[in-house]
Parts: C-alpha cells; sequence; structure tokens
C-alpha cells in the first residue's frame, strides 16, 4: 500500500497544472524534497529544515516535502500558512492543516511509520 504525506505551501492561483506537473510559468520557485532526511538522525533532520526555511521558505519558494511519516512534518509546519496532503493508494485521501490531517492519519489504519 503506497503512501505518502507532502507538505505544500499553498500555491498561487497563477501556478496552473497539467498532466500532474506544475506549468514551468509559474511564479515561484518550487523545491520537491521526495524522502529527503529519511535515513538521517532527528538533529540533522532539524538542521536541514532549518536550511530549507532560511534559504527556501523564506524567499518565497514553494517547497513540496514527501515524506513517508507525518511526524517529519510536525515542527515544519506554519499554521495558516502550510497544507498537508494524505494520500493512499496513489489518490489524494485528506487535505488539510497538519493537526487535522494527522488526526485523520492517527484515525485510520495506515497510521504513523507504516
Amino acid at each position: 500500500m503506497a503512501r505518502a504525506i507532502v507538505k505544500m505551501k499553498i500555491i498561487s492561483q497563477g501556478v496552473e497544472y497539467k498532466d500532474g506537473g506544475v506549468n514551468a510559468d509559474s511564479p515561484k520557485p518550487i523545491l520537491v524534497l521526495d524522502e529527503a532526511t529519511a535515513s538521517l538522525d532527528a538533529k540533522t533532520e532539524g538542521r536541514i529544515y532549518d536550511i530549507i526555511e532560511r534559504e527556501f521558505v523564506a524567499n518565497d519558494y514553494t517547497v513540496v516535502i514527501v515524506a513517508h511519516r507525518i511526524s517529519v512534518l510536525a515542527k515544519t509546519m506554519r499554521p495558516g500558512k502550510d497544507k498537508v496532503a494524505w494520500l493512499q493508494d496513489g489518490r489524494v485521501v485528506k487535505v488539510g492543516d497538519y493537526e487535522e490531517v494527522a488526526k485523520f492519519a492517527s484515525s485510520t489504519a495506515i497510521g504513523e511509520g507504516q
């Protein structure tokens, strides 16, 4: 059962989606991180997310983080600014703020770490 969690900064209406991708005419640069910290210890992971925040988020990048553990996002989410999308079997099954999606994840059979 494939699943992933995606943290995404709210994307402006100027971004168009075509064939599952983002149009190159997007007004903001986009950084996609796919399991970027999966094999790092917690301290190093925190340092990486600090760098991402300082170098990319602060410079108005849209940042998409793909992770299999929702807890990876707990310290990086900005209330009212970031969204989480929960994917299961290749489909988005829940989108919302971190707390909303974490609650959904813990109430399903596919909870943390599976």
